[in-house]
């Protein structure tokens, strides 16, 4: 089922998107659904396309490009994580906009070396540095934003580099752990949270430099 939004219309979305210079030729629909393997299989069909290595257990969200850079690329937001938005909005507004950080990513690439072709099926392996680029850039930047939200202007206080050194690195630290020490944990799954690990580090080394530059 797909859920109708006006998240596009948001101020909010439209100040970050002129922000981070989205290109005007970019154009993108966000769907909500209560079903995101089913919505994302569907885009895949309209497009003709067959992708088999996507895993939808614990996604917030997901990008699903077109053929071509002229056409509409669409972001899927899952309900289960908008269902209690007036609780987790900075959440969701941060899942969108990881979202369109993709969608942003794949445009301007895809745009430079592939004429404006969508098509990550060929020469996939060749491919693997920007996926993964995208994702430290998304999470880099969506994080950075979701700081500014919840801290506003305490953002560099002591009580945030001590919630960050209390609660985030030890959370992000398990984690990870968790993942390298797993014999069913494939390589491609560990490069993928190690990029979302790294684009928290980096915006925590924006944010304090002392404490996170210094080894």
């Amino acid at each position: 089922m797909e859920i109708e939004n006006r998240f596009l219309e948001w101020e909010i979305v439209k100040s970050f998107m002129k922000k981070y210079n989205f290109p005007k030729e970019l154009t993108i629909k966000i769907v909500v659904t209560d079903n995101i393997e089913k919505e994302y299989n569907n885009h895949l069909k309209k497009y003709n396309k067959e992708y088999d290595y996507i895993s939808f257990s614990d996604y917030n969200g997901m990008i699903c490009v077109p053929n071509t850079t002229n056409e509409e690329t669409t972001l899927i937001i899952n309900y289960d994580r908008i269902i209690n938005y007036k609780e987790n909005n900075c959440q969701v507004i941060c899942t969108i906009f990881h979202e369109l950080i993709h969608a942003k990513d794949y445009y301007e690439y895809y745009k430079k070396y592939f004429d404006g072709i969508y098509d990550s099926s060929i020469n996939r392996d060749s491919q693997y540095g920007f996926f993964n680029w995208s994702e430290f850039n998304a999470k880099r930047i969506s994080y950075f934003e979701y700081c500014n939200l919840i801290n506003e202007d305490k953002v560099k206080s002591q009580e945030a580099l001590n919630n960050i050194k209390e609660h985030e690195i030890p959370l992000q630290n398990k984690m990870m752990k968790k993942y390298l020490v797993d014999d069913k944990t494939d390589m491609e799954e560990i490069i993928y949270n190690l990029m979302l690990y790294l684009g928290r580090y980096s915006v925590w080394e924006e944010f304090f430099p002392d404490e996170f530059n210094n080894n």
